[in-house]
């Protein structure tokens, strides 16, 4: 059995809105997932850098409590949980500080950081669940379609904070001078 093949026994994705409280409350569903479960990996989240406070907490983290909730149902209790190396907030601008695990909350702030606020909060709900065996994820910035790398998905509509800052550097051949150098 090669990689793909035990991938696809093993792995089920369950589409739905995790802002929605009774997700998993369906009887025979929750019963047939809870037998089904060995890990549960919390991958959702609305990364719009670009929605209010009171529009992305019920998905990030409403949806996290939700997750949670759920994960205290399942036999092993073991959750994986995407962050982001985001949450450390306005330290971004301390060209010093390197964000390590034990200095999760080092006292940064998120004014107008909506989307690194929620995972923040989101990360800390996880972090207190004493009860789930949790682990933490810290994917870099994802970009590209998976197989083909494109992006933004050969859709010319697609707008994006990011597609638009690298859409006009390419555009107008300028970029914003940085002191780092890659």
């Amino acid at each position: 059995e090669n990689f793909l093949e035990l991938f696809e026994r093993r792995v089920f994705l369950e589409l739905g809105d995790i802002q929605n409280e009774s997700l998993f409350e369906d009887k025979a569903r929750a019963d047939y997932w809870q037998n089904q479960i060995d890990v549960i990996i919390h991958a959702a989240a609305s990364t719009n850098l670009l929605l209010s406070q009171d529009k992305i907490d019920p998905i990030n983290v409403g949806g996290t409590g939700n997750i949670l909730r759920f994960a205290r149902k399942i036999p092993s209790k073991r959750l994986v949980y995407v962050s982001t190396y985001t949450v450390m907030g306005d330290k971004h601008l301390d060209a010093d500080f390197i964000l390590d695990e034990a200095h999760y909350d080092i006292g940064q702030g998120f004014d107008d950081m909506t989307y690194k606020r929620t995972k923040f909060i989101s990360e800390r709900l996880v972090r207190n669940a004493q009860d789930v065996d949790w682990t933490i994820v810290r994917p870099g910035q994802i970009f590209g379609e998976s197989t083909t790398g494109k992006y933004p998905f050969s859709k010319p509509s697609v707008m994006g904070i990011f597609y638009d800052l690298i859409k006009t550097a390419v555009d107008t051949q300028l970029a914003i001078r940085s002191e780092y150098y890659f």
